[in-house]
């Protein structure tokens, strides 16, 4: 047996038996190139389905694993894996909670404000709000999953109107809002918008706070994502999914020390939340695009934090100023795997994981609030959360007016 040729994907043997010549070519796997992550193999093992079982012969598969010689081309192949991996679009379902819980502390800073009652509403009155705000979201990646990561922005407004009945303020709201974000360890960036609505109430129960709200809305993403990579002809492919979110928000705040004008108020919360991204079929990748699968995701979270407020004059005007330290747990942090099929091929169907955000977070949040005049408030509030794989930050403008 004689070997007769190499390359990083074949190899020739010859054999010669008496008067019987053989010659054998194997191919060798992508799936089996050492030193991948696990979204790189699983790509690499569906690329390994299109070629052997399928027989694909796309322009972009032939450009795999070649190169002017086999140390080139063999170098090659792991950069071609891990940047044609489609895993970027498993980050979504990530930022989708991340943008969901942004809802989630603008209901939370609201009924803060509701506690404060610089203005009261008296039986039967209405409240108008509105709250303007901005996050900022960051997401590391995880070299040995081959998730991307991603860093963003969300902007948005949310708006509400309430009626007191007694010790029970019952409200409705809605929430408009896109984000945008880029791809950290792949070359990609989505896009989503959202519409939101939903109800919420708090009662008061003797010195202690009952809160409750639920939000429903929908989603629209833009994703795209760049495919470079040596021995490979620079590409961009692009998708559309629909989706929708919703949110689910208990609590329970009760002040322990009101002496004169301070409060200190612990309070704990329960939320869940929970996402769907409906299927998606990538364009203009020549044989490397991908078809996503339905996801459904959704998480519970317990939040147990102390709020301490101070009463305070602002040009002889009624105000407040507060700090809040949340500690936060969530019982579904690991990434989520997306479903995607290369090229439409259901055989080569892999769950590509996105990125873990860790299980506690720390979050510290101050805020300003004043009575401009007899009916309308103004609240400014700051918060910072740190995760061991995630971080954000938010700050949000709102006003509110009573009638």
């Amino acid at each position: 047996m004689r070997r007769v040729g190499t390359s990083n994907l074949y190899s020739a043997m010859y054999t010669a038996k008496g008067d019987v010549n053989a010659l054998e070519i194997n191919r060798r796997l992508f799936a089996a190139t050492p030193g991948l992550s696990a979204n790189a193999k699983g790509f690499g093992a569906a690329l390994d389905t299109r070629i052997i079982a399928q027989s694909a012969s796309e322009e972009r598969l032939l450009e795999l694993g070649t190169g002017s010689s086999v140390a080139e081309a063999a170098a090659r192949v792991p950069l071609q894996l891990a940047n044609g991996s489609p895993a970027a679009y498993a980050e979504i379902a990530g930022l989708s909670k991340q943008r969901t819980l942004t809802l989630n502390q603008g209901l939370a800073n609201h009924f803060g404000s509701l506690r404060a009652g610089l203005i009261e509403a008296a039986e039967g009155e209405y409240t108008l709000w509105t709250t303007g705000y901005g996050t900022w979201h960051k997401q590391n990646a995880d070299t040995a999953v081959g998730s991307a990561g991603f860093t963003g922005n969300t902007w948005g407004d949310m708006f509400g109107v309430e009626k007191r009945f007694g010790d029970l303020v019952v409200g409705v709201l809605g929430a408009a809002g896109s984000t945008s974000a880029n791809f950290s360890a792949l070359a990609g960036r989505v896009t989503t918008d959202t519409w939101h609505g939903g109800a919420y109430a708090t009662a008061a129960v003797g010195s202690a706070t009952l809160e409750s709200g639920f939000v429903f809305g929908s989603t629209d993403s833009s994703a795209r994502r760049t495919i470079s990579a040596p021995g490979m002809a620079t590409q961009e492919g692009k998708m559309t999914m629909g989706g929708s979110e919703w949110l689910l928000h208990v609590g329970l705040a009760q002040p322990v020390i009101a002496t004169g004008s301070l409060t200190i108020t612990p309070s704990v919360r329960l939320i869940a939340q929970g996402s769907t991204l409906d299927k998606g079929s990538e364009k203009d990748l020549g044989g490397l695009e991908v078809k996503t699968q339905t996801q459904r995701n959704h998480s519970i979270l317990h939040e147990l934090g102390v709020e301490a407020r101070q009463s305070l004059k602002l040009a002889s005007k009624p105000a407040s100023a507060s700090l809040q330290l949340d500690w936060i747990h969530d019982y579904n942090s690991k990434g989520r795997a997306l479903n995607m099929d290369v090229a439409g091929d259901a055989t080569t169907r892999f769950g590509y994981k996105g990125s873990d955000s860790g299980a506690d977070a720390l979050r510290l949040g101050a805020a300003l609030e004043t009575a401009l005049n007899r009916r309308t408030t103004l609240r400014f509030s700051v918060d910072y959360q740190r995760q061991s794989n995630a971080a954000a930050a938010h700050g949000a403008l709102s006003v509110g007016y009573t009638f």
